[in-house]
């Protein structure tokens, strides 16, 4: 699971000079539209097909942007780009023509809000009773769960333009949660925290961290998803150690998990992948395998349209699966990555208008705050991440031994939804 914190700060300090006592969390009070959800949007034919192709496009051009940090990746695109659609209702002007390009979103506002707002309705169908009455499992044998939930917070005391509230609840199921912001700061800063936590099923602890909330501060949207999903075919075998290689070259003895059955595959040039399936069937896990010694030269090629050929190339087989144990939590800022992808504008105290917010050009977005946790046992995946060789061709694997880098993605099929992506280059790692 992850969280997505957005800081909206006005342009000019108000001036109280109250640093706001540390306190309890405080409560909660809604702004909301009167409009009510709605549930059976009107999605043009092909709008859900190429919002899914754009949101994948942004989603490697993020992934790659975040490559060149050390260490494990992981990150949740479609909960991003969800979150920064309801930034973009309120954005105008240049801040939105760039959060638009950034973010690919070529649809008119009137035909993307309606297609995101059938997007998350579907995700968050994805634990209800299969047509046999059957319910998905999570990992710890209780009901699968997957959820994406949006929240809006802003100071008490900002005006907010009632086509924006329109917007936020007819397509977001979202209002505005009011705190104070200006006379609290910490006590609004661990109320929001409290938020993520439960969103999360505690697994994202203190999103925000002490300083970030401050009187100057006057919207935050907070952005959470959370997944608990077992296997369709559980790894039975024995869990070994077995040595990881590294890309610095260096060995690393990690809990690997086997299984025989289940898996999908697929073999490429400098590349193998295998389809892990998700208890219910609407959800699985890829693993993309280069080949030894390639995986930095693989990963700066890797595109869009290569991922889209991976997953097509997917098909069931026979072979057998060894995949490493992994759990890790990543924390970092998108400010600079996503001004140098293109929308430097919402960043900039001159250039930002969110006028759409509050009919002012008072507010730009201070940061945005991504954390992520995933945990990959034999039971299943839970996320709010072999000794012999891999074969040269498909037919001579016996074994798909995950024994080195690797990328890995977590998707939905009806929508091609992708709900994580990331890499894992050292199982072992925290």
């Amino acid at each position: 699971m992850w969280a997505l914190l957005v800081v909206v700060t006005p342009l000019a300090a108000l001036g109280f000079g109250c640093d706001g006592a540390p306190g309890g969390p405080l409560p909660i009070k809604t702004a909301r539209s009167s409009e009510a959800r709605i549930l059976r949007p009107t999605v043009v034919a092909g709008d859900a097909t190429m919002l899914a192709a754009e949101n994948a496009t942004f989603a490697v051009q993020l992934y790659g942007a975040l490559s060149a940090q050390p260490g494990n990746v992981v990150l949740s695109p479609t909960s991003l780009s969800l979150a920064m659609a309801t930034v973009y209702a309120g954005a105008r002007d240049l801040t939105a023509d760039q959060i638009a390009t950034t973010l690919h979103f070529t649809l008119p506002a009137a035909r993307l809000h309606p297609a995101f707002d059938a997007l998350d309705l579907a995700l968050n169908s994805r634990a209800q009773p299969a047509s046999d009455g059957s319910l998905p499992l999570g990992t710890d044998g209780q009901p699968f769960a997957l959820w994406i939930k949006n929240a809006l917070w802003a100071d008490q005391r900002q005006t907010l333009e009632p086509a924006f509230l329109d917007v936020l609840a007819e397509n977001y199921g979202a209002g505005v949660q009011q705190v104070d912001f200006v006379g609290a700061p910490e006590p609004a800063r661990l109320t929001i925290n409290q938020w993520v936590a439960a969103e999360t099923n505690g697994k994202i602890a203190d999103l925000l961290p002490a300083g970030l909330i401050d009187p100057q501060t006057r919207l935050v949207l907070t952005d959470a998803v959370y997944l608990n999903a077992a296997w369709q075919t559980p790894f039975t075998e024995p869990t070994m150690n077995y040595p990881f290689h590294r890309a610095d070259g260096s060995d690393v003895s990690v809990p690997m998990m086997r299984g025989k059955t289940g898996f999908s595959m697929a073999i490429g040039a400098g590349y193998h992948a295998a389809e892990l399936t998700y208890s219910g069937k609407a959800l699985s896990m890829v693993v993309i395998v280069p080949d030894a010694g390639t995986f930095a030269a693989f990963e700066a090629a890797f595109t869009a349209e290569q991922l889209a050929a991976i997953l097509a190339a997917l098909a069931p087989s026979g072979q057998g699966l060894l995949l490493p144990k992994f759990q890790f939590t990543l924390a970092f800022s998108l400010r600079d990555t996503l001004s140098a992808l293109g929308m430097p504008a919402a960043f900039s105290p001159t250039d930002a208008n969110f006028s759409a917010i509050d009919d002012a050009r008072d507010l730009f977005v201070r940061d945005v705050v991504h954390k992520t946790f995933i945990a990959v046992t034999e039971k299943g995946t839970e996320a709010a991440a072999a000794t012999g060789a891999v074969q040269a061709t498909m037919s001579a694997v016996t074994l798909l031994a995950v024994d080195r880098p690797f990328l890995f993605l977590i998707r939905d099929h009806q929508t091609g939804a992708l709900l994580f992506l990331g890499r894992v280059v050292d199982p072992s790692a925290p």
